[in-house]
């Protein structure tokens, strides 16, 4: 086939050749549309403009003589194959239009920290890193993600990529750094690269084609039984529908009218005997370790709470096509995962209502969950996020690395150590297996919750699991839920009442004694709640006032 001067395609430079594939897919695009995740996200972006919510921070350390051109050679090509990494999504009457950009360069900064004093350089990377993280996007103009180097010493860097949500999600992080690792080793030491062969196989279709196909999909009603399965699940607390619940976890602070997104991370690493214990009970249940541990999460919510109708949001990888599996892009969808906690069960009854629970759910996950809120149009509050409050997720896959040509390996730093300080929900628990352990992470509203609080709860996630692991048929209302330090701290230390009286005072009734205290002690406070105090003198008086008024009313000894 010919293009303008009677060139054949095989005529074209390797330049010439990517310049005139990025204009069709260019064109493709536009015609094919945004994901539904894509669409939604879009829509969130411009609800929060300026918030980081939806960034995804990777960072990793690199060790031994990192080659930055080769690098950033490298991160241009992963760019000039994945269409979606240079689409840019232009604001318009009847929507967003996605535009891919012609392939270029990527830029890659070096920030040379190796200035700082050496027992400040980390902190000061990892500063810098946060900052990256939380640094928002611009979907309109674009780029939709950026990359950053930063060097600690000759053979010390800490290099950070932070993408949009609209582009990517983890899968993607580890997607991207599998190609990295094969791109770098081909263009170390090699110059530009033009006009070499790629070592990465072609891509078997572009985020576009997905799009386009999932929407038809869609429009050809091949979901219309997952929608209907969804509404039956999620219509509401009742037969005739209804609101659906709201989780009401006892908070530090009340609820602000408008949720503001901020958020921090806390983790715990859990006993390396309490895995082995999880993965036994499911195998004896027939369940899985997700099931197990999500059981004991929706536990732990109804124990807080009191509530038995508890709905949880739960991520999964949302890549039912094996062409997918290779592209980077925002595939992951959501699932909710709504358990009757109701009749105090034991945690195997309650095991076996979630196995239900999560075989129906996973068995309905192709309708994109933008699609179920659509249609199920539930009550909205800019307080918090509909349909679920709090998110559960196991990630049972190792963490990504990165192993580069002649650098030791390096693993994604921990989201404790890089985070983009925001929080998609109330309460999102992130339970990973590493080495053959449990490690829980918690990410969580500023807002409402203080680092003590959250920290507490997952030490309390943590007992509550081991309980339910022990004994499994015990009542979930029976389940340990307090570590014993403060098991004795709340029930034995704080009960101490018994205290020494002079010999004079053991013979008086408490409201004398009382009187006594406040005769000697009157301004001294007494009671203090919030930002309210009383004293002695004011509480006895307040105290006097009622016997009086209780004795007008007839009220004798």
């Amino acid at each position: 086939m010919s293009r303008g001067g009677g060139r054949t395609d095989q005529e074209l430079t390797p330049a010439e050749r990517r310049e005139l594939l990025s204009r069709l897919l260019r064109e493709r695009t536009r015609r094919s549309g945004l994901s539904f995740a894509q669409e939604r996200l879009w829509f969130l972006h411009h609800l929060a403009p300026g918030s980081s919510v939806y960034n995804v921070p990777a960072a990793v350390r690199l060790t031994g003589p990192l080659d930055v051109g080769a690098l950033a050679r490298s991160l241009t090509e992963v760019a000039a194959r994945h269409d979606v990494l240079r689409t840019r999504f232009e604001r318009r009457k009847d929507g967003p239009l996605p535009v891919v950009d012609p392939a270029a360069e990527v830029p890659l900064p070096v920030e040379d920290l190796t200035d700082v004093p050496a027992a400040e350089r980390s902190a000061r990377a990892l500063a810098r890193a946060n900052a990256a993280a939380r640094e928002p996007f611009d979907l309109e103009s674009g780029p939709v993600w950026r990359a950053l180097v930063l060097r600690l010493d000759t053979e010390e860097h800490l290099l950070v990529l932070t993408l949009h949500h609209i582009v990517a999600e983890g899968w993607s992080v580890a997607l991207l750094f599998a190609e990295l690792e094969r791109l770098y080793a081909a263009h170390r030491g090699s110059g530009t690269g033009d006009g070499e062969a790629s070592p990465l196989e072609p891509l078997p279709m572009q985020y576009a084609d997905y799009a386009r196909w999932q929407r038809e999909r869609w429009r050809d009603g091949a979901l219309a039984g997952e929608l209907e399965y969804w509404r039956r699940r999620l219509r509401g607390p009742s037969a005739t529908g209804g609101e659906l619940p709201v989780l009401e976890l006892p908070t530090d602070r009340p609820r602000p009218p408008v949720q503001t997104f901020a958020g921090a991370w806390a983790s715990r690493r859990l006993p390396a005997g309490l895995a082995r214990g999880v993965e036994a009970l499911a195998q004896s249940e027939g369940a899985t370790a997700y099931m197990v541990l999500l059981a004991a999460f929706q536990a732990l919510l109804h124990r807080y709470t009191g509530q038995t109708d508890v709905l949880v949001g739960s991520p999964i990888a949302g890549r039912n096509r094996a062409e997918a599996e290779r592209l980077i892009g925002v595939f992951v969808n959501t699932l909710v995962m709504r358990t009757d906690l109701g009749g105090d069960p034991s945690f195997t009854e309650l095991l076996g209502r979630v196995r239900e629970t999560a075989v129906g759910a996973f068995s309905h996950q192709e309708i994109p969950f933008e699609r179920v809120v659509e249609k199920l149009q539930p009550d909205r509050h800019l307080s918090h996020t509909p349909i679920f409050q709090v998110m559960f997720a196991l990630q049972n896959t190792p963490r990504p690395r990165l192993e580069l040509d002649g650098l030791a390996p390096g693993r994604l730093l921990d989201p404790s150590r890089v985070h983009n300080a925001t929080t998609k929900v109330d309460l999102a628990l992130f339970v990973e297996q590493v080495d053959g352990t449990l490690e829980a992470g918690c990410e969580y509203a500023t807002d409402l919750f203080d680092a003590a609080t959250v920290e507490r709860l997952l030490e309390h996630y943590q007992v509550l699991l081991e309980s339910s692991v022990a004994d499994p048929g015990r009542a979930i209302s029976r389940l340990a839920l307090l570590p014993e330090a403060e098991r004795r701290r709340l029930l034995v230390d704080w009960n101490r009442t018994a205290v020494d009286a002079d010999a004079d005072d053991r013979e008086l009734p408490v409201h004398e004694l009382f009187e006594r205290r406040a005769a000697e002690r009157g301004d001294a406070d007494a009671v203090v709640f919030a930002d309210k105090r009383l004293t002695y003198r004011q509480l006895d008086e307040r105290a006097n006032r009622l016997a009086h008024h209780l004795r007008r009313l007839g009220v004798r000894d």
